[in-house]
């Protein structure tokens, strides 16, 4: 849950988030968004871009173009509902464990994750 919200917040312009937008694209790295928009959207051009963030060859305009695309395809929406989905399997997990402190805690810890906002 907690990288999951991390790659989301990569996309959005922030000072209070405290990462540059694209930071994560310009170190090379694609996450969960924009991977799930390149395997369910047929884009040979935002494929090729994506090799090229990958390589660590794509300037600024292209990564902003790649964000943008990822959003308006479901990308940060996608992303959301898998991080939401994580967080009940972990709370069906603690379910079953007796009622503690260090549970509680945990439940509480993943509230904050997913509701964080830097």
């Amino acid at each position: 849950c907690f990288q999951i919200k991390d790659d989301i917040f990569d996309y959005f312009d922030s000072k209070e988030i405290g990462k540059p937008t694209g930071n994560d694209m310009s170190e090379g790295k694609l996450t969960l968004p924009v991977l799930h928009v390149l395997n369910t959207v047929k884009d040979e051009a935002m494929r090729e871009l994506a090799v090229r963030v990958k390589n660590g060859q794509a300037a600024s305009d292209e990564i902003a173009r790649l964000i943008e695309f990822t959003k308006q395809h479901g990308g940060i929406e996608y992303a959301l509902q898998t991080m939401y989905a994580y967080k009940e399997k972990a709370l069906s997990l603690l379910a079953s464990m007796p009622d503690t402190d260090v549970k509680a805690a945990l439940a509480a810890y993943l509230d904050y994750v997913v509701e964080r906002e830097k």
